[in-house]
């Protein structure tokens, strides 16, 4: 598990290797975190540049939520519906160029990896 060095990330970090002692008693816990093999890679003090993958990725979230929602309060259902369809836009970016062709292949999508396929597709007329 790659993050970042916020002091939220370090606390969270200590706090989960403080229960993680008094779980291991557990032997579920035990054959769980044995066989897992995570590793957590905190990043460098001071390079906020390291995380730019998922920063972008923020920071696309965050660009639609504010488009959408502006001052608008919503309930869990209304905002659970809406964090689905931000992440569907977001995963349905191209990460290529999208061929120019009417032959042409479909570009790949992160949608790709998760569903085989583009999450949101324009409807063709």
């Amino acid at each position: 598990m790659f993050s970042d060095n916020g002091a939220n990330i370090i606390g969270a970090e200590k706090m989960l290797r403080v229960n993680l002692h008094q779980c291991m008693s557990d032997s579920r816990f035990q054959s769980f975190f044995a066989e897992s093999n995570i590793e957590w890679h905190l990043n460098r003090p001071s390079a906020p540049y390291m995380g730019g993958y998922w920063e972008i990725g923020i920071k696309r979230i965050k660009y639609q939520l504010k488009r959408v929602l502006e001052e608008t309060l919503l309930s869990y259902e209304e905002f659970n519906t809406l964090l689905i369809e931000v992440e569907a836009c977001v995963n349905s970016r191209p990460s290529c160029e999208n061929s120019t062709s009417v032959n042409g292949l479909e570009a790949l999508t992160p949608g790709h990896f998760i569903v085989g396929e583009t999450l949101k597709t324009k409807k063709k007329t």
